[in-house]
């Protein structure tokens, strides 16, 4: 995974988690962040995914991926 820069992965989600879920919360009482992240986060999340595999809306992919993709599309010759 040398290629893979995890903290830019986790400073995104960070940004998000603070512009998107939690920017009108006032109290961020653990249990009220642990609701946020249970109940609505991971119900977006889960939509978006059946979204993509019902293709219903396009997938994102970065650039690592995107390499990763051609790299296995060059090897099985497509």
């Amino acid at each position: 995974h040398s290629s893979l820069n995890t903290n830019a992965y986790v400073e995104s989600w960070h940004r998000t988690l603070k512009e998107t879920y939690l920017a009108n919360i006032r109290s961020q009482r653990i249990d009220g962040l642990v609701y946020i992240l249970h109940e609505i986060i991971a119900l977006d999340f889960m939509s978006h995914d059946t979204d993509v595999r019902a293709n219903l809306r396009r997938r994102v992919m970065n650039k690592a991926e995107k390499e990763r993709q051609q790299c296995a599309l060059d090897l099985s010759g497509k």
